[in-house]
């Protein structure tokens, strides 16, 4: 614990958990956005379900960039797919979050929690950030993707997100988010004591 670089078991460690948190944020996704203004809340699945393993992750190796990485390797597999969007928002997102755990914040739930959160709202930035910029831009994106929904119905998630329900979603990925950093705490309890985390 005192070298603070991350080493060859590290990174694999990085690759493994972020992919986890990936397959489950597409799970989710999936399920979540069966409609389209249900789709406004797909970040909070992502909240909901990933915390434990991204909290595992930070307390078996407990050195510094661990969160950047997990969230930047998420970004760069959604750019890869074509989400240019999200891989920036991400990044962002983690370089934030990972400066605020800079200085011993790997041992702070809260702390952790916090670059958890900020993670999951870089998602969700990056997904509807088009949105927000050229609402027009964002409904000839989605109507370019295969099997894409009608006009009508991207116009509805549209309406969605710039009126309240917009606002709503944030609350429910920040408070998904922190549900789920608590149940990781729950479970990882073990885990937390071993690396110090308080």
């Amino acid at each position: 614990m005192g070298d603070n670089k991350l080493g060859t078991r590290d990174l694999i460690s990085i690759g493994v958990f972020g992919a986890i948190i990936f397959v489950l944020t597409m799970i989710s996704s999936m399920i979540i956005g069966m409609t389209m203004v249900s789709y406004l809340f797909i970040a909070s699945g992502m909240g909901l379900l990933s915390a434990p393993v991204y909290f595992l992750a930070a307390a078996r190796s407990g050195k510094r960039f661990v969160s950047f990485f997990i969230w930047t390797l998420n970004g760069v597999i959604w750019g890869i797919i074509g989400g240019y969007s999200v891989l920036v928002s991400m990044i962002i997102c983690a370089l934030i979050g990972e400066l605020i755990l800079r200085n011993g914040g790997y041992k702070s739930f809260f702390r952790i929690s916090i670059a958890y959160i900020l993670g999951v709202l870089g998602y969700h930035i990056g997904v509807f950030v088009i949105l927000y910029v050229s609402s027009e831009r964002y409904i000839e994106k989605f109507m370019a993707t295969p099997a894409s929904p009608s006009r009508e119905s991207v116009m509805a998630l549209v309406n969605a997100a710039t009126g309240p329900l917009g606002i709503v979603a944030v609350a429910a990925v920040i408070a998904a988010s922190i549900i789920s950093c608590l149940l990781a705490s729950k479970i990882l309890k073990k885990h937390f004591k071993k690396a110090g985390i308080i």
